[in-house]
């Protein structure tokens, strides 16, 4: 009787081992799954709610202040015989309109643009991410601060040109188109580096699920190779000897084998 508790312990533990490999194999799948799927997720948020929100908060700024520098062009052509011909004041006055009109939007996106990037560094995930949105959120103040000098000197050109100096407005208008041209440029760089980084954050998300699919694909090979040899060794292990003449039936009414007993 002693000989069948101990080879029935000694059963029970080959068993146990297979549920452990098993377990163990699982573990390690799901594992490393939910570290690569949080990884992706990360960058995914990442892209979604500060990447694109940014690239199209800096999209709407370049795209308005490129509409208000030709407001502005078009408010110093029919300024300069707008007290020639009232069809011309008219439109004068309508393209000065559509430049303020366009120098509070853009003010209201500026700030918008500071606060998505504020928000962008205190959730970064890591260094590189922390660098451009802080370079951004650099950008945007230095931006904030020459569009109220554009918008400044703009209207100093336009009571220039209401008050008939236009030698002076002329002039006025040389330093101020280096200015325009200086704005738009920071506007457009800032942007194109925004949608590069965005580009290269969304690759980087589709490597790591490309490099998570490969691992879990070798992973499952590798158990799926391991596993049977393992389970097999074990399994004769069990077996009965055929030259023991002492053996006795031992296991559930489903599953009965007999076990030696020598």
């Amino acid at each position: 009787m002693q000989n069948i508790k101990n080879k029935m312990t000694s059963v029970s533990a080959k068993i146990l081992g297979v549920i452990a490999l098993c377990m163990l194999s699982l573990m390690s799948v799901s594992g490393f799954s939910i570290y690569q799927m949080q990884q992706i997720g990360e960058e995914l948020e990442g892209i979604a709610e500060q990447n694109i929100p940014l690239t199209n908060i800096l999209t709407k700024i370049t795209t308005h202040q490129l509409e208000q520098a030709i407001s502005y062009e078009r408010a110093a052509k029919y300024g300069e015989h707008r007290t020639d011909d009232a069809h011309f004041g008219e439109l004068y006055d309508k393209a000065k309109k559509s430049f303020q009109d366009l120098t509070i939007l853009v003010d209201e996106e500026i700030l918008k643009g500071e606060e998505i990037a504020a928000d962008a560094i205190s959730r970064a995930h890591n260094e590189a991410e922390f660098k451009e949105f802080t370079h951004v959120l650099e950008v945007l103040k230095k931006v904030e601060k020459e569009h109220h000098d554009y918008d400044k000197h703009a209207n100093e050109i336009f009571n220039l040109l209401e008050a008939g100096k236009l030698k002076e407005a002329f002039a006025a208008e040389e330093k101020f188109e280096a200015e325009a041209e200086q704005l738009i440029h920071e506007l457009e760089e800032i942007l194109f580096e925004v949608e590069e980084f965005t580009a290269n954050a969304a690759l980087a998300a589709e490597h790591h699920e490309i490099f998570a699919l490969r691992v879990l694909i070798i992973l499952t090979i590798v158990v799926l190779i391991l596993a049977p040899p393992y389970l097999l060794y074990h399994y004769q292990k069990i077996d009965y000897d055929p030259t023991c003449k002492n053996r006795c039936l031992i296991g559930s009414p489903v599953i009965r084998r007999y076990y030696d007993v020598c």
